[in-house]
């Protein structure tokens, strides 16, 4: 046997590579999107029993595999809390300079001004009121007791009714300044004086009360009792009853936060890689046999996995930051993005796939299934017909409302009870739907850097006020009106055949923007009797002619068009002839050799459905005009003949179009081009 040089073997694992280089990298991407995913999930141990408090036991009997203490409801602990805090009161300390400086304030302003005896006696009314306490109305408890520190911090209890708030002080002054028969001035004087002098000495110390409140606080436990390894918690049948309740409840928490370790570890690990390969491979089966064009495009489905393993980060980050609840992260944003860059049915499968991935997040994965899915439905619904980012709002408020009623209708449900609903998840959900507008700036940024065209960006740009097409109108009217006779055309077809309706008619929209470089070169804008190429060579009108494919192409990229809409303008002709100068050349120059590449578009070919029914759309609009008296028969030869010839050149052969797409869109093309001319059908024995 001949041995293989190391030349060869390169030269055939090149090969190989060269053939089969986009599968291998699918299969890296698929795997490696699994993995990722796997390391990202929970590796804790998951609780396996369902129960409902007064329900029986339905499983065998529960044994406490591990010591556990026994937690407190979360609704007892609040009201041990509240218990507490209704025994606690506030504390102040009291300031003995206060008074001393208000005396020597009055007796500085108003010595000169009063007798002593009136200072004297407005003196003694302000010790007498500090020397009882003067304090704010507030912070006091219900009771309007407190705790007045002394200077070795003991503590006195003091009641409101025993000291004066600041306006009774305020008004006790005011009674003895009036009482002394001043002059108006002065008893004025004195007045704003109190107002701005008279402030309480029992200063409120929010430092210690706060110290005082966390000590307080912090003696409450959280757990009752313990279990013991080896201690029958519950036998089969045996209803749960509040303490039970209490056990199971509290060893499912003591689950929640236990991993796996060693052996289990690995074994564990390994369960969830193959449950979400299993998961993944329902979605790449999906693509593989429905979407075909979008499961071979490496660049879309890596955007799809990408988006689905950034949704699981965000819930696996959230979950290692202890949120309160996974309802306020959006999930929806996933479909809503994926509606808006794709379409409605491959949202919904990728919201399922979501769906079951993030319920490993989730301690209620069966209520938490239902809400997200139905949440994420109603998202995709409600941007079926999605036309402008305002609907991204009505969308939020649409999330809202499905969760919302979703989660109450599975309370009433499961428990059967009103009392069940907590209000705080009505809160969770309002922030989800907030939180689904991110999909929105979202959605531009994909646009941006992944070079997506949302139907949101085709509407925009298919409004005729926007700058180029705007141009287009007023520089070259014909063309314009031709290219909207070619769009109302190729939309028809489109969605007759199957295809993106909105791209096919925004392409042709655009497909011809490059003859606003010599626009009276093209029949459609001349409106004299004069022909600009009457006075050129038949190559170099040739040239014109071809040429508004390239200029169309620079055209778009200056006005930043998306490439999925310079495709059309590239593919619109094709590599066909300009037949018109080919031929005139032929007769004219019979004895010369012609370069057929002088008169032959650059191409390339259509390459998609959309992008063929342009070709059709346009060249049949264009010749349609040419007729002098269109009738049934003279238009039904024309699209015949126009057609057929792109079919004999193999202009279709990139194309994803069957003939029998190519036959119903002939008849859709010859039934439009009927009611646009106007022709009447002729009835048997109606004479021309």
């Amino acid at each position: 046997m001949k041995p293989i040089s190391l030349q060869t073997l390169l030269h055939s694992v090149n090969a190989f590579f060269r053939l089969q280089g986009k599968s291998i990298l699918r299969i890296v991407l698929l795997v490696s999107t699994a993995m990722v995913i796997t390391l990202l999930l929970p590796h804790k141990i998951n609780f396996r029993y369902q129960y409902e408090l007064n329900k029986p036991w339905g499983y065998k009997d529960l044994i406490a595999p591990f010591d556990f203490p026994v937690y407190k409801a979360a609704s007892q602990i609040e009201q041990e809390r509240s218990e507490a805090l209704k025994s606690h009161l506030p504390y102040y300390q009291l300031d003995q300079q206060l008074p001393v400086d208000l005396q020597k304030a009055l007796e500085r302003d108003f010595s000169a001004v009063l007798s002593r005896a009136d200072l004297m006696r407005l003196q003694n009314e302000l010790q007498a009121g500090y020397a009882i306490g003067v304090v704010q109305s507030a912070p006091l408890n219900e009771q309007g007791s407190f705790y007045l520190l002394d200077e070795g911090n003991k503590r006195v209890l003091k009641r409101l009714s025993e000291v004066l708030v600041i306006q009774q002080a305020y008004d006790n002054f005011k009674v003895t300044v009036n009482a002394l028969g001043l002059s108006a001035s002065l008893r004025d004087s004195l007045l704003v004086f109190g107002t701005q002098k008279i402030r309480p000495n029992l200063v409120y110390d929010e430092t210690f009360t706060e110290k005082v409140k966390a000590e307080l606080l912090r003696k409450i436990v959280s757990t009752e009792g313990m279990v013991l390894a080896g201690e029958l918690i519950i036998a089969k049948g045996s209803l749960v009853k509040d303490e039970v309740f209490a056990k199971v409840s509290s060893l499912e928490r003591e689950y929640g936060g236990t991993s796996f370790s060693g052996r289990q570890k690995w074994l564990a690990w390994i369960g969830q890689l193959l449950l979400v390969s299993l998961i993944l491979s329902m979605f790449i089966y999906y693509l593989y046999f429905f979407r075909k064009l979008l499961f071979e495009d490496l660049n879309r489905l890596m955007v799809l996995m990408l988006n689905l393993t950034l949704t699981i980060a965000v819930f696996s980050f959230a979950s290692a930051q202890s949120i309160p609840s996974v309802y306020l992260i959006p999930l929806a944003i996933l479909p809503m993005i994926t509606r808006a860059l794709f379409d409605a049915w491959l949202a919904i499968m990728l919201l399922l796939v979501a769906t079951l991935l993030t319920a490993f997040f989730s301690g209620y994965p069966s209520e938490f299934m239902v809400l997200q899915l139905t949440a994420g439905m109603a998202a995709i619904f409600s941007l079926i017909s999605i036309r402008k980012r305002s609907q991204f709002y009505l969308s939020s408020g649409i999330v809202f409302l499905v969760y919302a009623l979703g989660y109450t209708a599975y309370t009433l449900v499961s428990k059967g009870d009103l009392s069940e609903l907590i209000p705080l998840y009505y809160g969770y959900f309002a922030v989800n739907a907030l939180l689904t507008l991110i999909a929105s700036p979202m959605l531009f940024g994909y646009e941006k850097v992944f070079g997506f065209v949302s139907d949101v960006s085709l509407m925009e740009l298919s409004d005729t006020n926007s700058p180029l097409l705007r141009r287009l109108s007023y520089e070259a009217p014909g063309t314009f009106q031709h290219t909207l006779q070619v769009a109302n055309l190729a939309e028809a077809a489109i969605f007759e055949v199957g295809g993106n309706a909105l791209l096919t008619r925004v392409g042709a929209l655009y497909h011809d923007i490059g003859k606003l470089t010599n626009p009276i070169y093209f029949i459609e804008n001349q409106n004299a009797a004069i022909n600009p190429h009457d006075d050129l060579p038949f190559e170099e009108s040739a040239q014109i002619i071809i040429g508004h494919v390239l200029d169309g192409i620079s055209l778009a990229k200056s006005y930043k068009l998306p490439n999925v809409l310079i495709d059309f303008i590239r593919t619109h002709h094709g590599d066909q002839r300009v037949e018109y100068f080919y031929q005139s050349y032929l007769r004219n120059f019979p004895e010369q050799e012609v370069d057929e590449q002088k008169f032959r578009y650059p191409g390339p070919k259509p390459f998609s459905k959309e992008t063929a029914v342009l070709m059709m759309a346009d060249s049949v609009e264009a010749a349609s005009r040419s007729l002098k008296e269109p009738t049934a028969q003279s238009i039904g030869e024309l699209v015949d003949a126009i057609i057929e010839k792109q079919l004999q050149k193999e202009q279709f052969i990139n194309a994803d179009i069957t003939l029998k797409d190519i036959s119903r869109i002939k008849k859709l093309f010859k039934k439009m081009l009927n009611s646009i001319y106007h022709v009447r059908v002729e009835y048997p024995g109606q004479k021309q």
